[in-house]
């Protein structure tokens, strides 16, 4: 028995990057739109949250592993500036301009223009984002979930979307999956979904079997 850390890592960030610039630029509003044939260029542009760039804006990477990792990289190469957030906060990394241990979470959760969950599911991080939590996020926020949706009490962050406590979320992962089709999640107007594909790429078989290969020459 063995396992590949770090095979699906690439993938996994990516997808992240992809679902906070569609959240950045309103691209599942666009998409909508297209779908009703309307050109939508008013209510895009001047109905908040308007399109913001992602220059500047700050990431806040709750799990600091290979996938944030991977994430923080493609975070700082667009300018961004990233604070992480891991289990143990005194393993510094460059990648960083700000560490913090999950005892300091709501401070980091103060902080991020874009908050990124890509912790594993442990004990002290099971529905890590309950309604306490999400209030410490800024009003302009959005929260992306690449990790398990267990990381997210679903129930509070209906509650607190419904109420436009934070601007909006995009799931990778639910708590449930498949996400039943009778879901209040599938017709929120600003939850972006996709169907737990951020770990799939062309070529992650290739790299697993990479892994599979090296484990078993040690």
């Amino acid at each position: 028995v063995m396992n590949t850390p770090g095979g699906n890592a690439v993938s996994v960030a990516e997808h992240a990057m992809a679902l906070v610039f569609a959240l950045a630029k309103r691209l599942p509003e666009a998409a909508k739109f297209q779908a009703q044939r309307h050109w939508a260029q008013q209510e895009i542009c001047e109905t908040p949250p308007r399109p913001r760039e992602l220059k500047d804006a700050t990431m806040v990477i709750v799990g600091f592993g290979s996938i944030g990792t991977s994430l923080a990289k493609l975070a700082r190469a667009l300018g961004m500036r990233v604070v992480g957030v891991r289990e143990h906060p005194e393993k510094r990394s460059e990648l960083a301009d700000q560490m913090y241990g999950f005892e300091e979470l709501n401070r980091a959760l103060g902080e991020g223009d874009f908050v990124v969950l890509a912790t594993p599911v442990t004990a002290k991080t099971h529905q890590l984002m309950n309604a306490a939590r999400l209030e410490h996020l800024k009003p302009d926020a959005y929260l992306v979930n690449v990790g398990r949706g267990v990381l997210i009490d679903e129930d509070a962050l209906q509650h607190a979307l419904r109420s436009n406590r934070f601007a909006g979320a995009a799931l990778d992962v639910t708590a449930e999956e498949p996400l039943p089709p009778g879901s209040p999640l599938w017709t929120m107007e600003n939850i972006f979904i996709t169907p737990h594909t951020a770990g799939f790429a062309e070529k992650m078989w290739e790299r697993h079997y990479e892994k599979y290969t090296q484990n078993l020459r040690l």
